[in-house]
């Protein structure tokens, strides 16, 4: 295990019916809000109006910034910094998926430093990484079971002009206030709760695949995690009102990505490396396409390292192996893993979201240049199986 300092800031509210709570924590943090959501759902189903309520009621003036999109653009998050700093807000209020709470963070920082989020980010061309050191309170209220950006300390931005997915990150970007409230992710669709639900298990086990230090404590948070949403996912996508499935989904999501499962682990994520710099180019849903990227990365790194499959296949699929060599037992766990994610509607390929091979090498050597210093070697990112740009296209190739 490696060394690491945790210093978490964030309060969690979790349970049905705690959005009520929004008002008071909001007036404990400021007198004036600007509330970041997306273009339509949070106001077509009445969260936004509600949001609006508890705010007014509490003494909180609000403007909302319902510009949020997936895939956030820095662009976008430069001009909600700017309608911030003209409307002197103190505090900034994420309401809604991974990219509204994404974009809040950039907007906490940017309101602060005044400078385009773009020279905060950890990576990019003609990079500047000014360092930033404060930002906005921010509260987090979550309405997807995804990202786990609630209880984190970076925000994945992208800059569409460049292609480039990039990573704003800092200990002030955790959220002072964490609402969660699973009775929020009752309405959503059935398509982004499954994309969801893979994002949760990539987020818990990227580090765990990836690593190969004695970590057996937080490797059996993310085997739990893992677990958790191959047991309770499959009742959300049968029926999207089950309240305690949601609620078991939800708290997933807000651990999984967090530092009581990374401590130690040193922040590696290849599965999400790859999967931003395809979707920097190709704008598909996160979760999606790391339902492509996680099995055909999963085999790779089994071909040669299989120790973390052989866990896998014991711990969360049950797979005793008996008679068999470490790589044909690890390689059952990732066959588990794909009848399972077949059997929701929830593998595809990249053909099936309209990708073919033709820029597998300029995403290869993105992916290297932004994410190669997240504890990667030189011309490789941090992995079990080295992952430089010839095999990260290997790995792109075989998701086809």
């Amino acid at each position: 295990m490696e060394c690491f300092e945790i210093s978490l800031e964030t309060k969690i509210i979790f349970g049905p019916g705690k959005f009520k709570l929004l008002g008071k924590a909001a007036a404990g943090l400021g007198r004036s809000a600007i509330l970041v959501t997306g273009k339509k759902a949070m106001r077509e189903i009445g969260i936004l109006g509600t949001a609006a309520a508890l705010l007014k009621e509490a003494g909180v003036s609000c403007v909302f910034f319902d510009r949020a999109e997936p895939n956030p653009r820095t662009s976008t998050v430069d001009e909600g910094a700017a309608l911030a700093r003209k409307e002197k807000v103190d505090l900034v209020i994420g309401l809604g998926g991974g990219s509204a709470i994404d974009m809040a963070k950039g907007i906490a920082v940017c309101a602060k430093t005044g400078l385009p989020v773009f020279d905060h980010v950890l990576g990019g061309s003609d990079f500047k990484r000014t360092p930033h050191d404060c930002a906005l309170p921010i509260i987090a209220v979550p309405t997807i079971a995804a990202a786990g950006s609630e209880f984190g300390d970076g925000a994945v931005l992208t800059r569409w002009e460049t292609h480039e997915k990039v990573v704003l990150a800092g200990k002030h970007l955790f959220p002072r206030v964490l609402i969660c409230d699973p009775e929020l992710t009752l309405s959503v669709p059935r398509g982004i709760s499954g994309d969801g639900g893979i994002d949760i298990i990539a987020h818990a086990m990227d580090n765990y695949i990836s690593n190969t230090a004695s970590t057996p404590l937080q490797d059996s948070f993310s085997e739990s995690v893992m677990k958790t949403i191959i047991e309770y996912l499959p009742r959300v996508l049968r029926n999207g009102k089950d309240l305690d499935a949601r609620t078991q989904v939800l708290w997933a999501s807000t651990l999984a990505n967090s530092w009581v499962i990374g401590a130690g682990k040193n922040g590696a994520g290849p599965m999400h490396f790859i999967e931003h710099c395809l979707s920097g180019h190709y704008d598909i849903s996160h979760g999606r396409g790391l339902g492509i990227i996680m099995p055909v990365l999963w085999r790779f790194n089994c071909e040669t390292h299989p120790e973390k499959y052989v866990k896998l296949a014991r711990s969360v699929f049950g797979i005793a192996g008996t008679g068999l060599n470490d790589r044909e037992l690890g390689m059952l766990a990732i066959d588990a893993l794909e009848e399972w994610m077949k059997e929701n509607g929830l593998r595809f390929r990249l053909r099936d979201v309209g990708i073919d091979r033709s820029k597998f090498k300029t995403i290869a050597a993105d992916c290297i240049r932004i994410y190669e210093s997240f504890g990667g070697s030189a011309g490789s990112l941090r992995n079990a199986r080295r992952l430089g740009e010839e095999e990260i296209v290997e790995v792109l190739d075989r998701a086809l």
